[in-house]
């Protein structure tokens, strides 16, 4: 589909109303079609970053083989044993 140059056309500004040549007219982040003076680039922090999710465990962990539980009585010996 082919459209027109449009070097003689006018169109009006989505923000002040002026009429405006229409190959100066420029598009803003939200869509609306303005003239330069009313132009305005988009705010840095209406784009957040890319937050990444903190590493909270290694993969594959292992414990330490040096430390092992103690070795504890069973409850039956100990009930056994009283005197």
């Amino acid at each position: 589909m082919a459209f027109a140059s449009g070097k003689f056309a006018i169109a009006i500004c989505d923000r002040c109303g002026f009429q405006v040549k229409y190959s100066a007219m420029r598009e803003e982040w939200n869509g609306s079609r303005v003239c330069p003076e009313c132009f305005e680039t988009k705010h840095p922090q209406l784009e957040p970053p890319f937050a990444r999710a903190d590493a909270e465990a290694l993969r594959d962990a292992r414990p330490d083989v040096a430390e092992t539980a103690p070795n504890l009585t069973p409850y039956n010996d100990f009930v056994d044993n009283l005197p």
